[in-house]
């Protein structure tokens, strides 16, 4: 009997202990590492056209995108990070 990925069901070559194939498992570790010890829980992807993004690039500079993109979404949501 063939395993398959328990993520996306694609047979796999050989058992693996994750389940998972080798794409799905490359997936899992993609991404920013969380800062501040935290763990991520959720995640939030935006669909941008080029100009609307290097837009935001040149605007966040010289902060990294995503510090200007956080600072602008905590100010406009009022939200405050407890634990800093």
């Amino acid at each position: 009997m063939n395993q398959c990925c328990t993520n996306c069901g694609v047979p796999l070559i050989r058992a693996v202990e994750s389940g998972l194939c080798a794409r799905c498992e490359d997936k899992r570790h993609r991404g920013r590492p969380p800062q501040d010890g935290a763990a991520a829980k959720g995640w939030i992807q935006l669909r941008v056209t080029m100009t609307r993004k290097n837009a935001y690039v040149r605007a966040a500079k010289p902060r990294k995108l995503t510090e200007w993109i956080f600072s602008i979404l905590d100010k406009a949501a009022g939200y405050r990070n407890e634990d800093v």
